[in-house]
């Protein structure tokens, strides 16, 4: 995993849990206030984890772009971008919203990746 990572993971278990706290106030107070309330994490998560899923892919594709070429980075872009258009999506819908979308998609996005030779990558040195 990156360094950002950690930091990035504990905002969407957080933003998460409030998701699911704002389905029990629908429940409980009224369906105005819940669900109100619930496109509060949708956009921080929008800014907080697209914004740092955006920059550390920008990052990672000025690098690649020397060994691998700009046409399979431009694919790679637009893989990552329909992922998290696909959870965005998902924490939009009500009810299905209180599903741990953020923390999936940060669990995949941030998670061990492939080294070149096609074998996990190991933090250990």
């Amino acid at each position: 995993m990156s360094d950002v990572s950690p930091v990035i993971l504990l905002i969407a278990i957080l933003l998460d849990i409030f998701g699911l706290f704002c389905l029990i106030l629908t429940f409980t107070v009224g369906a105005t206030i819940g669900e109100g309330l619930s496109f509060v994490p949708d956009i921080l998560g929008l800014i907080l984890i697209g914004g740092s899923e955006m920059f550390m892919k920008r990052r990672q594709s000025f690098s690649q772009a020397k060994t691998v070429g700009t046409s399979a980075v431009s694919n790679a872009k637009k893989q990552s971008g329909l992922k998290f258009l696909g959870t965005f999506i998902g924490e939009l819908l009500p009810f299905v919203g209180a599903f741990p979308f953020w923390t999936i998609h940060v669990l995949f996005s941030y998670g061990p990746s492939e080294s070149e030779d096609g074998e996990p990558a190991s933090d250990i040195t």
